[in-house]
């Protein structure tokens, strides 16, 4: 990256209003963090969560993609909603897409 283009984005940081527009914030988030960062934490967070309860995990992933019915058997099984809430986790978000898209 440039001397010129990092002045660029920290002047555009400084001279943005709190009042605007989300996708530009989004943008120079993505400019200042990179995408690989985000790429990488959602991935560290998918995979944590697949570590830690992999159960619960695979199942909420397969409710959220439509696989498995919504009934009342299904209601007892254990489902993570926090994983599908939480923000910032778009390779949960991704398989989940897929998953309704292909499956």
């Amino acid at each position: 990256m440039s001397p010129f283009h990092r002045y660029s984005v920290y002047k555009l940081l400084r001279t943005q209003t709190p009042y605007s527009i989300p996708d530009i914030q989004f943008f120079t988030l993505i400019q200042t963090m990179g995408l690989r960062m985000v790429v990488f934490n959602s991935l560290v967070k998918t995979i944590g969560a697949l570590v830690s309860q992999p159960v619960a995990t695979v199942g909420t992933l397969l409710y959220y993609g439509d696989v498995l019915p919504r009934d009342l058997y299904v209601r007892r099984m254990e489902i993570r909603r926090e994983l599908h809430d939480q923000p910032g986790n778009f390779l949960f978000h991704f398989l989940s897409c897929f998953f309704k898209c292909f499956l």
